[in-house]
């Protein structure tokens, strides 16, 4: 679960993984939640990247550990992708469902005289990946 931005420009990958890409009102920015079912097998770092790559259609540079909700994955950058801007992704597989979480700020890579609302743009981000919850999948759900 996370809350997007309000937007009136919205997107889903052409890719196995269920997926929206959301284009913000406020800030410009660029915001991404995809998911899909996963395995049964536990991915290290080095496949969940691979795995991410794939469905996004680019690299992801670094792809350091991170944590949510007591959940380990992956962060790093987006970088390639033909179907999404650059953007930081972090990428978590939890009891099946493989999770994909982006956002490309609109002032990532801008001139920075450019006219962006920045602290707009750092409130949607702060919402955006506070939002976020993964965890076990409750009794009875098939979904991810």
């Amino acid at each position: 679960v996370v809350l997007m931005p309000k937007c009136s420009d919205w997107d889903k990958l052409p890719s196995v993984v269920e997926s929206t890409a959301v284009l913000s009102d406020g800030s410009g920015s660029v915001y991404f939640l995809g998911a899909m079912n996963g395995g049964k097998r536990p991915l290290d770092k080095d496949q969940m990247r691979k795995k991410a790559e794939r469905q996004l259609g680019g690299e992801i540079l670094g792809g350091n550990e991170t944590e949510r909700n007591g959940y380990q994955g992956i962060k790093g950058m987006l970088d390639g992708s033909i179907f999404l801007p650059r953007m930081k992704v972090e990428v978590f597989h939890v009891e099946e469902r493989f999770c994909i979480l982006g956002c490309a700020p609109a002032s990532m890579g801008a001139d920075p005289s450019a006219d962006v609302d920045r602290a707009l743009e750092k409130a949607e981000e702060d919402i955006f990946y506070n939002s976020f919850k993964i965890g076990p999948k409750p009794s009875g759900w098939f979904g991810f």
